[in-house]
């Protein structure tokens, strides 16, 4: 009977260890969460290739200006809202 009992008690000393460790683990992500929601976003992040280079010969935004998407076979929706009323019919 002993046996038994000890055999359980093991069980939940390792259950509560691996649920002690995770809820650490859980903690760190939360402060981490945090911490980056509390960062202002800078303008322009440093990617996975490194921080941005310098501005080509059209700028930093490049041939098309500001604010607009660059060429491609984008449909015409796919950077803004769309239309509020269809255009009218052709007679």
């Amino acid at each position: 009977m002993g046996a038994l009992v000890d055999a359980a008690l093991e069980r939940a000393d390792r259950r509560h260890a691996r649920l002690t460790q995770l809820s650490a683990e859980l903690v760190d992500a939360l402060n981490l969460y945090h911490s980056l929601m509390r960062d202002p976003l800078k303008p322009y992040g440093h990617g996975p290739h490194g921080p941005p280079g310098p501005p080509g010969p059209h700028g930093p935004h490049g041939p098309h200006g500001p604010g607009l998407p660059p060429p491609g076979p984008y449909p015409p929706h796919a950077f803004g809202p769309p239309p509020l009323h269809p255009p009218p019919p052709r007679c």
